[in-house]
């Protein structure tokens, strides 16, 4: 290494480490300035000076806003609104599940049902399972900042600060430049440690002199890092100090804005993944009933009741060891009750006559009073109930007030909830549905309570 003195102080000059530095090395000769440097460049401390003069120790100035706080909330707030866009179809959708309770055991089920067959997990089930997931994971980030303020804040509004992330990068740098230099320090304080009792036995010898520089050479390089790392830490204060005062002087600004507009997404998300649920769970259960591993399943678990997500969390409470003190096991009977109360079996009247409907349903309920009997005039409201609740059976008159009855089990064969035992009361044939029972339209409302409970009954 041919550094010489006009060199060495032509690379601190312009640094603020020059005033001590350069007084250090300025009475050096050219032997020892060599061996210095080259064991400051040894050390990796040489080369760090000018990169932590130009970086690290810049001016600390005011931080300018790069974007305001409702333009990075908006900015925000228009990639929910794009994910809404995208599955708006589901948005004004009545046929929802609650998605908080049942998302854990729909995706276990799913597995479950996809380990026992694989073709149960048709193309259109895997497209709607990916964009639940999808979905899943914006809604998951958007709970996660509107019930953390301060995670909105730093996530939203701060990473788009660009002066303001340039300084917190630098005082990070800051952070590791004093704890490689606190290496430094340490190592070349148990070196002087060594050398200095070297010297108090060496004084007799003719190369004391030799030793003595050498420590005086270590001893400068020692003092020069506890020097750079004082102004670091410095810096670093300043540092600190200029981010929390940006920090703090927004706040209040941009949570006010944020929780306000996110009120307004909240209800349409959770709405959205609760209509995407019960969709996925209506397609996973038609593919399970025409699976014959599955059905062999059921059978041997004895299984008699309606494929659907409550019989079979049903049968995994039973066939699965579960704590029954555990979180997991009361979040499953809860998830059992809720089901419970969404599948529970009614019965359903659909008549254009007014008389029929009242009657209808009194004879019924004078025969169960513990069934849930539910009658409409009005097809329309008739089906909006059904795609809502479980239908055992389905009285149905042939001749509807405002669509056919090919119609009107079009639709409740596409939406409901289950498949329902079906009584009509007419003639009608070739009907896209199954037919229980036909009875004449002119029958009793006894005799039509009689042929329920017999369906009721049926084993």
């Amino acid at each position: 290494m041919s550094t010489s003195l006009q060199e060495a102080n032509e690379k601190y000059i312009n640094l603020r480490f020059y005033p001590i530095l350069e007084r250090k090395h300025r009475t050096l000769s050219e032997d020892e300035l060599k061996k210095k440097l080259e064991f400051e460049q040894e050390l990796g401390l040489f080369d760090n000076m000018r990169e932590i003069q130009e970086e690290l120790l810049q001016e600390t100035k005011d931080i300018g806003v790069s974007l305001h706080t409702k333009q990075a909330a908006k900015k925000y707030f228009e990639t929910i609104k794009q994910q809404i866009e995208k599955r708006v179809r589901y948005k004004n959708n009545k046929n929802k599940l609650d998605y908080k309770l049942i998302r854990r055991f729909l995706w276990t089920a799913f597995n479950n049902l996809h380990e026992l067959d694989l073709k149960v997990i048709t193309p259109d089930v895997l497209q709607l399972s990916n964009n639940l997931r999808e979905m899943a994971k914006v809604y998951n980030d958007f709970i996660r900042k509107t019930k953390y303020p301060a995670l909105a804040y730093d996530e939203v509004f701060l990473a788009k600060q660009s002066e303001y992330i340039y300084l917190k990068k630098n005082t990070k740098k800051i952070v590791n430049e004093i704890k490689q230099l606190k290496v430094t320090e340490n190592y070349l304080e148990a070196i002087l440690e060594k050398k200095k009792k070297t010297l108090k036995t060496s004084k007799t010898l003719p190369t004391y002199q030799k030793l003595l520089q050498e420590y005086k050479r270590i001893n400068g390089t020692y003092t020069d890092t506890i020097y750079i790392c004082s102004m670091l830490r410095e810096k670093h204060a300043q540092n600190k100090k200029q981010m929390h005062s940006f920090e703090k002087k927004y706040t209040l600004e941009f949570n006010e804005y944020f929780q306000k507009t996110a009120s307004v997404y909240e209800k349409v998300l959770v709405d959205i993944l609760g209509a995407m649920a019960f969709e996925l769970d209506k397609l996973l259960w038609e593919g399970a009933k025409k699976s014959l591993p599955i059905k062999i399943l059921f059978e041997k678990a004895q299984i008699n009741e309606e494929y659907n997500t409550k019989t079979y969390l049903k049968y995994y409470l039973e066939s699965n060891d579960t704590d029954k003190a555990s979180d997991e096991l009361q979040e499953l009977l809860e998830l059992y009750q809720y089901l419970d109360s969404l599948y529970m079996e009614s019965i359903l009247i659909v008549t254009n006559n007014v008389d029929d409907a009242i009657e209808f349903k009194r004879s019924i309920k004078s025969f169960n009073k513990a069934q849930n009997v539910i009658s409409y005039t009005d097809e329309k409201f008739a089906l909006k109930w059904a795609f809502q609740n479980s239908v055992k059976i389905l009285v149905i008159n042939e001749s509807l007030q405002n669509m056919t009855l090919t119609k009107f089990l079009e639709y409740y064969k596409k939406y409901t909830l289950s498949q329902s035992e079906l009584i009509l009361l007419g003639n009608c044939e070739k009907l896209p549905y199954k037919i229980s029972k036909k009875l004449a339209q002119g029958i009793t409302p006894m005799f039509l309570a009689k042929q329920i409970q017999e369906l009721i009954n049926k084993p």
